[in-house]
C-alpha cells in the first residue's frame, strides 16, 4: 500500500526522528510538541533495532492528526527532518469502539509482538520550517488564572514546570515561534525558567499562544513577562 493511497486516521506515523533519545524523553519531547495540534490519547515509542526512529501519535480526531501531519511534515526535531504520514494500522482506541479490536499476539516468551515498521517513504527534499503556530485550543487549562503583568519585553517568566523539566524541552516548544533565542533554568530552583526572544513582539505572539498550554497532561504553563 503507497502512502497515498492510506485513507486519513486519527492515527499519524512518523520516521526519521533521532535515534540517540531514550524511549521516555522522546514520548515527552513527542507530547510537546503534538499536542499543540490536538488533544493526544497516545503516543507510541519501541526500542527494538527495526522500530528506532520511528513513532505513532494517536489523536482523538482526525482534524488533530491532519493538522499534526501537514504542520509537522520536514520540521528539524533534534536535528533530523520529521518523515510524517497517516498510520496504516488503527489505533487501538478506535478499534474497541468501533468493535474490530483484535487482542496481540504473543511470542513464545509471552512477550507482545511489536508492530512492523512503515514500509518507507520515497524521499522528497526535506525543508526546515520557520515556525508552526499551535491554536492549542483544547490544551489550555480552563482554570489559568490572571495575574499582574509586567510591561511587555523580550524576556518571559515561566511558572509551573514539572521538576523534570530540562532545556531541552523548553527548546522544543518555543523555537517553534519566530525569534527564540534560548530557555534558561535556574539552579535550586524548580519549576521555573526564562525564554529569551528577539524582541517584545515575538515574545508576546509566543506567551499569547502557548499561556495555560499543558506541559503534561495534568500541569499547565503560566507564562508572564519577567521584571526588568
Amino acid at each position: 500500500m503507497s502512502f497515498a493511497s492510506i485513507p486519513p486516521n486519527p492515527t499519524i506515523y512518523l520516521s526519521n526522528l533521532n535515534e540517540k533519545l531514550k524511549k521516555d524523553v522522546l514520548k515527552q519531547q513527542l507530547y510537546l510538541m503534538f499536542s499543540t495540534f490536538g488533544n493526544v490519547l497516545e503516543i507510541h515509542v519501541y526500542r527494538t533495532d527495526k522500530l528506532r526512529g520511528q513513532a505513532w501519535v494517536v489523536y482523538d480526531s482526525l482534524a488533530g492528526a491532519t493538522k499534526a501531519l501537514r504542520e509537522s511534515q520536514g520540521f528539524e526535531f533534534f536535528g533530523k527532518s520529521i518523515k510524517a504520514s497517516y498510520a496504516k494500522k488503527k489505533s487501538d482506541i478506535f478499534a474497541k469502539l468501533d468493535g474490530t479490536y483484535k487482542p496481540k499476539k504473543f511470542n513464545k516468551l509471552g512477550a507482545k509482538e511489536e508492530p512492523e515498521p512503515e514500509k518507507k517513504e520515497p524521499k522528497k527534499a526535506d525543508r526546515k520550517m520557520e515556525r508552526i503556530v499551535p491554536k492549542a485550543f483544547n490544551q489550555v487549562s480552563s482554570t489559568t488564572k490572571e495575574v499582574e503583568e509586567n510591561p511587555p519585553n523580550r524576556i518571559l517568566f515561566l511558572e509551573n514546570l514539572p521538576e523534570e523539566t530540562e532545556t531541552m524541552m523548553l527548546a522544543v516548544l518555543f523555537q517553534q515561534y519566530t525569534g527564540y533565542k534560548e530557555a534558561r533554568l535556574i539552579d535550586g530552583k524548580p519549576g521555573i525558567a526564562f525564554v529569551e526572544f528577539s524582541d517584545s513582539y515575538q515574545a508576546t505572539t509566543a506567551k499569547d499562544s502557548l499561556q495555560g498550554f499543558l506541559i503534561t497532561p495534568t500541569r499547565s504553563m503560566k507564562i508572564s513577562f519577567a521584571r526588568q
